[in-house]
This record gives C-alpha cells, structure tokens and sequence, in this order.
C-alpha cells in the first residue's frame, strides 16, 4: 500500500507540474479574449432600457440602439461567452474518483480479510494534452468572437446605411422645398412684368411649368420616406409603421490609416498558415453540423490527443 502511495504522489506531482506550465504558455492569450469579452460586455449590455430616438440622436445612438434591440446579436455574444468561459474548463483536470466497496463475504487478501474498500482515483492526462485543449478552445473562443464582430458589423453597416439614405431623403426634401420657394418668387415677378407688359406670356408659362415640376418632385419624395422609415426601423428590429423623426446633421470625421497596420493578423496575433488550418477543420465540421464542443476535440485530436493518458490509484 506504501508503494502504491508512492507512486501516486509522484504522479500527482508531475502532473500538477505539467498543468503549471500548461496554464502558463495560454495565460496571456486566455485572458486577452477575456478581457476582450469584459470590454464588450460593459458596451453591449441589455441590462439599461433603450434610449428614445429624437432628432437630436446622432449615428452613434441609431448604432447603439440597434446592437441593445437585435436578439440576434445577443445570441452572438453569448455563444462568444460560453467558448471564453469553456477555455479553463478543458484546462482543468477530470473529475477525481472515489469509490466504495462493501463484500457480502470476507475476501482474503495478502494482507489478511478484507470485508470492505476504498478507492481514490484521479486521472492525469498526458504531458501536454491539458495545453493543447486549451489552445484549440482558446482559438475556438477567437473565432466565436470573430463571429460576433462580424455579426455586429454587418448589423451596423445596415443600419448604417438606412440611416444615410434618410439622411439623404431629409436633404432633398429641404433642398427641393428651397427651389420651390425661388421659382414661386420668380413667377410672382414673371406675373407682375407680364401685368405692365414688362415680360412676355411664355415667361410666366416657363416658370409656372417648373414649378409644377419641383411640386411633383416635393410629393415623390415625401412618399419615400414610408418605405425608407420602414427599412430603417427594420434594421433597428422594430415595428415598420414606428415613427422616426428626420436624422440631425451629421458631424464629418476624419481618419487616418496607416499603410503598414494589419487588423486581420493584429486581432490573432497567430501564422497564417495555423489560421488556415483551424478555419478549414471548422469550416469543414460546421458544414457537417457539429457544435462548437465537438469541433474542439476534433481540432484536439488533430494536434496531439492521441496520447494517453495516466490514472492514479489510492486504496484503503
């Protein structure tokens, strides 16, 4: 019993030493994603009730209302969580084993009768395997992310882009409204030339016809804004008949940026070629229909987990 005692300290021993060191190496990158995930989730909470829009709400706030109303946004966001918080899970060692035997009739043993047993067992894996599932849950967490990013991306380009063409639609109604307002001055003077005999009759005709032309314009895109209202409240997830009121002006902002910034290798921070790699195994496995859980330990065994692993015993 003393040996076997032995021999499951220094087990235990050398695999607590090799968790220490598996933990180590993915430190840095587990707790960027976390703390990626903190950032995120103090700026795209649902916990606060939604600001109302007026005409004072700039992009800004058409942006963050939509990502606060967009379920499916949250979703993303979620299944990004579930793979950060999944990462110190793979990471830990299995649940220990604890067993009790009781024999209905005594059982000789070398060391005389025995009518009842204890047993402790723990498993260890083998020496790298608890990184290695780490890493591939910690990329497996970065891609859930870059799923989210590009949810939210597009998720703003819509509402972006909505946003801009009622933009646009206020404009033009403003700018036709102004050309009205000249042409009727205008004909008003082309009217009063023609009464003292100042102007000729095709004058007045001109611009009684140009305006009739602008007032027509005026109507076709007042009618444009339903079905403009309505694209942009569904890009907002709300009713399509909600009243909006115009956008206020929009602030021009300028940026700068440089030739040599990278975003796509900047945000993994990994080779390319290991890029590749995880997107085609994913790719591949999302086209086959396995969930996230299942792509990890299939990402895990293309990497090393073919080696085995180690048990410890300890009887009483």
């Amino acid at each position: 019993m003393n040996t076997r005692i032995l021999a499951a300290t220094a087990a235990l021993g050398i695999a607590l030493g090799a968790i220490g060191c598996a933990k180590k190496s993915g430190f840095s990158r587990l707790s960027a994603v976390r703390r990626a995930s903190h950032l995120t989730a103090d700026g795209g909470g649902r916990g606060g009730a939604l600001a109302e829009l007026t005409e004072k709400s700039a992009l800004a706030d058409y942006l963050a209302y939509a990502a606060l109303n967009n379920p499916g946004l949250e979703a993303s966001f979620n299944r990004w969580k579930a793979a950060v918080e999944r990462v110190p899970q793979v990471r830990s060692l299995p649940d220990p084993r604890f067993t009790y035997q009781y024999y209905i009739r005594e059982v000789e043993t070398r060391v005389g009768a025995m009518r009842q047993s204890f047993t402790l067992a723990q498993m260890f894996p083998w020496f790298g395997k608890l990184a290695l599932r780490g890493d591939a849950a910690t990329e497996a967490a970065r891609a859930q992310q870059q799923v989210y990013e590009g949810a939210k991306l597009k998720l703003f380009y819509q509402v972006t882009d909505a946003y801009y063409e009622y933009y646009y639609l206020r404009q033009a109604i403003g700018v036709v409204e102004e050309n009205i307002g000249l042409v009727k001055n205008a004909e008003a003077v082309a009217r009063a030339r023609f009464k003292v005999g100042a102007a000729r009759h095709p004058d007045v005709i001109r611009a009684q016809v140009e305006l009739g032309k602008l007032e027509d314009r005026l109507e076709t895109l007042q009618d444009l804004r339903v079905p403009v209202v309505a694209r942009l409240n569904a890009a907002l997830n709300r009713p399509p008949a909600a009243p909006l009121p115009w956008p206020g002006d929009i602030v021009e902002q300028q940026f700068e940026i440089e030739r040599h910034q990278d975003f796509g290798l900047a945000v993994f921070d990994l080779p390319l070629q290991f890029l590749d790699r995880i997107k085609r195994i994913v790719v591949h496995h999302r086209a086959a229909g396995l969930e996230n859980g299942e792509i990890e330990r299939h990402i895990g065994r293309r990497i090393g987990e073919q080696q085995p692993d180690m048990d410890a015993f300890l009887d009483a």
